[in-house]
C-alpha cells in the first residue's frame, strides 16, 4: 500500500494495476500483497511476496562487473558460451567480456540468446556472477553463433584483477579473462577423475572434467581443450578450464 492502495480484482484471476507517478524506481525493492474476500464474507489474511527488485539495464558484461554486489542488473541479448548444472556462462560477441550466471530454474542451452536479471555478486569461492538469476530465452539455441574461443597461454589465464571487485588470480598478469571461453593446448603431465593436468611450456594448470565423457588419453598426450577461464580456490585463487560439453578435449598426437 505504499506505492499503490488496495485494488479489487473482483471475480477475475488477474488484474493489472497502473502505477501512478513517478513510477517503479531502479534498484528498489517491492512486495506484491493480496487478500480474499469467501462468500460469506470473510477475509483471508494477507499474503505477500517475497520481493522484486527491479534491476538497471546495462549495455555490457563490464559494465555490470562495474557494479558493487547486491546491486541489482539485467543484461539482454547475450550468447550463452557453456550451460552446466545450476548455472551457465554468456559473453559479448566480440569476446570482450564474460559472465557466469547462477539461476535456479534449468540453463539455458549454448548458443541461446538471454536475457537475464539478477543481483550482482559472486560464488562460493570468489568469481564475480549474476546470483538468483531469472531468465529469458530471446532466440532458440544455435551452436554457429558461439563466439569462436579464445586461445590462451597458460600464463594468461585468468589475467589480473578487472577492478577491486571483480579479481584474476593470485599473481595473474594481463587482462582479465574470467568467464571468457578459451581454448589451451598443453602436454599431460597428471589426470584424475576431476581433473586433467597440462602444461603449455609457460605453466602447469588444471582442465576441470568431472562427470564428463572424454576421450581416452594418458599422461604425456598432447592435447587440446575449449572451455571457460575460471578460478578455483587451492588454497589460493588459481586459474581453471571449465570444460564445455560438446566442445572437450580433443587428442592431438
Amino acid at each position: 500500500a505504499d506505492v499503490v492502495g488496495w485494488t479489487s480484482a473482483g471475480d477475475a484471476m488477474q488484474k493489472t494495476i497502473d502505477i501512478p507517478a513517478p513510477g517503479l524506481q531502479l534498484g528498489q525493492t517491492y512486495f506484491i500483497s493480496v487478500k480474499a474476500k469467501n462468500g460469506a464474507g470473510a477475509w483471508s489474511a494477507v499474503g505477500s511476496s517475497d520481493g522484486i527488485a527491479l534491476a538497471p539495464s546495462v549495455a555490457t558484461i563490464a559494465a555490470a562487473k562495474a557494479l558493487p554486489n547486491v546491486t541489482p542488473v539485467a543484461l539482454c541479448g547475450k550468447v550463452v558460451t557453456a550451460s552446466f548444472a545450476t548455472s551457465f556462462y554468456i559473453e559479448e560477441e566480440n569476446r570482450t567480456s564474460g559472465i557466469l550466471v547462477m539461476t535456479d530454474s534449468a540453463p539455458p542451452a549454448r548458443g541461446s540468446v538471454v536475457t537475464v536479471g539478477g543481483m550482482m555478486g559472486e560464488n562460493a569461492i570468489g568469481e564475480r556472477a549474476i546470483l538468483n538469476a531469472v531468465v529469458n530465452i530471446d532466440a532458440a539455441a544455435d551452436l554457429a553463433r558461439i563466439p569462436p574461443p579464445l586461445f590462451m597461454v597458460g600464463s594468461a589465464l585468468g589475467g589480473s584483477n578487472f577492478n577491486s571487485l571483480t579479481v584474476g588470480p593470485l599473481g595473474g598478469v594481463g587482462l582479465n579473462n574470467v568467464g571468457l571461453l578459451v581454448k589451451v593446448t598443453g602436454r599431460v603431465v597428471a589426470k584424475d577423475e576431476w581433473d586433467i593436468e597440462i602444461n603449455d611450456g609457460s605453466r602447469t594448470f588444471s582442465v576441470m572434467a568431472a562427470g564428463l565423457e572424454i576421450p581416452e588419453i594418458s599422461v604425456g598426450d598432447f592435447i587440446s581443450a575449449v572451455g571457460i577461464s575460471s578460478l578455483e580456490l587451492d588454497p589460493d585463487l588459481k586459474p581453471i578450464i571449465r570444460l564445455v560439453v560438446g566442445a572437450g578435449i580433443v587428442k592431438l598426437n
